[in-house]
């Protein structure tokens, strides 16, 4: 998250478009798409910044879940040990220097980080979020995800030692993904389901379920990746995440001014680039279809769920999903930077054929 340093700073509204993929019998694929619109060099510096979320997250811990929505708020309040960045390049976050060595990982922690309750974070703050994710009792979603199945860590002084049960090959991709919450949070769980408590450069000041959630930028945040802070030019004073599904008046929101950014998928999207707002297109998977193999299932028969695949009209039902702007399957991982490229879809997708 770098709000300082995107579009989103500008002093135009932004567009997001997404190039919307088909995504069938388990397989995700990706389209693509470049960035269009005019460029704003006016920036807007320390003045409410409003966005669109296309649905409530619920509980906020950042821990307990792993959908887009509350990935996408974790940011603003919550730091990673290291980010990547465009370029799939690991960078500086929390940690200021790490190797790896087989099933070792180490990280040391940069001092005077300190989180929004101005406690100091530690290196044991972070053995203790690892514990907490690895134990299976707390049943996070991150276990075996962002953070490998069996590791342990331990701290001495501002370095923290991570052993693995075997070896990870994106292991640092996958800790700039695990959010590191502050020690008042880990003793209170509970808490953190309507607050924030994490050294990120917003804290979570105002929460109206299912309407908005409003976070406060942190003056003192210097901590950012690669030195960002919260000082920078084009930082917004406030972040507003407004809870809005229906596209069509997302994008009237744009074009009066009510909100700053948005995510939009099919029709809308023209007129919005008719309108020339900035827009940064991304890919995004759609259409997932999944099939329960649990024995009594009549999915659990391979070939029921080969011909339900084949049932379906793969080309004609991508071109309604994604208003005909999507692309044909190619991998599972579209998010960039993604660390597999080429395609795990072709030459394992049956053709349609009704009739088998």
């Amino acid at each position: 998250m770098n709000l300082r340093r995107s579009r989103a700073a500008l002093a135009r509204p932004v567009l997001l478009t997404l190039t919307l993929p088909l995504v069938a019998a388990g397989l995700a694929a990706c389209g693509s798409g470049s960035g269009s619109g005019s460029e704003s060099k006016e920036y807007v510096d320390g003045k409410p910044f409003t966005m669109a979320i296309a649905s409530d997250p619920g509980a906020l811990d950042p821990h307990g879940g792993v959908t887009s929505t509350l990935l996408q708020l974790s940011r603003f309040a919550y730091d990673s040990l290291v980010s990547v960045d465009k370029d799939g390049e690991v960078r500086s976050q929390l940690a200021e220097k790490w190797s790896v060595d087989g099933t070792t990982v180490t990280f040391d922690i940069k001092k005077d980080v300190t989180c929004a309750d101005g406690s100091a974070f530690t290196a044991q703050t972070v053995v203790d979020n690892i514990s907490y994710v690895e134990d299976p009792k707390n049943k996070s979603p991150y276990l075996g995800v962002f953070i490998p199945a069996g590791a342990t860590a331990k701290a001495s002084g501002q370095t923290v030692t991570v052993t693995l049960a075997a070896p990870a090959p994106f292991v640092l991709a996958s800790f700039a993904y695990l959010p590191m919450v502050c020690d008042s949070g880990l003793a209170d769980r509970e808490s953190l389901k309507t607050g924030t408590a994490g050294t990120g450069p917003y804290v979570l000041e105002d929460v109206v379920p299912g309407d908005r959630y409003t976070y406060e930028v942190r003056k003192d945040y210097t901590w950012g990746p690669d030195g960002a802070t919260t000082a920078a030019t084009g930082t917004p004073a406030t972040i507003e995440a407004k809870i809005a599904a229906n596209n069509t008046t997302v994008a009237n929101q744009l074009l009066s001014g009510e909100l700053n950014a948005a995510s939009i998928t099919g029709q809308d999207a023209a007129r919005l680039d008719a309108a020339k707002l900035n827009r940064v297109d991304a890919q995004a998977v759609v259409g997932e279809q999944w099939f329960n193999h649990n024995e009594g299932h009549p999915t659990a028969d391979p070939a029921v769920r080969a011909a339900l695949t084949q049932a379906l009209d793969l080309a004609e039902l991508q071109k309604v999903i994604t208003a005909d702007k999507g692309g044909p399957a190619t991998q599972l991982a579209v998010v960039e930077p993604a660390g597999c490229t080429g395609s795990s879809v072709e030459g394992n997708l049956v053709d349609n054929d009704a009739a088998a």
